[in-house]
């Protein structure tokens, strides 16, 4: 999957208008994520996400803990859009994830991260 796809897949799935807005959530999701996660799975993660999107994830630094909520609230107040919307991007971006990235990947992941979480990796499109 390359990078047009990847938020093209994001568009379709959150219902946005146009790939401007689907770059956004995509950012703020994975932004988000990357911060949460240790830098060595970071790194992983990036390096089967296509492109840019790759990118955005390998460049983020440091590493913060917090639960599921606040995570929410981060990717709200990142990509400028309202909490229920941003929880439903968030949710969207990560099924394009799943499908973007090998299975062994998504567990490392969600290895990292409390078992609130498991809500951000429910298919729910």
């Amino acid at each position: 999957m390359n990078t047009h796809d990847f938020l093209g897949q994001v568009q379709a799935r959150a219902h946005l208008s146009d790939t401007d807005q689907s770059l956004a959530a995509t950012r703020a999701t994975l932004v988000t994520l990357a911060q949460r996660i240790d830098p060595g799975e970071r790194s992983d993660l990036a390096a089967q996400l296509p492109g840019e999107i790759g990118r955005m994830v390998g460049e983020v630094e440091g590493q913060a803990t917090y639960g599921l909520h606040e995570f929410y609230q981060r990717v709200s107040q990142e990509e400028g859009a309202g909490l229920p919307a941003a929880t439903h991007h968030a949710r969207m971006v990560m099924t394009v994830v799943e499908d973007a990235v090998s299975a062994g990947e998504i567990a490392d992941v969600r290895e990292q991260l409390p078992a609130e979480y498991a809500e951000l990796f429910t298919r729910a499109d």
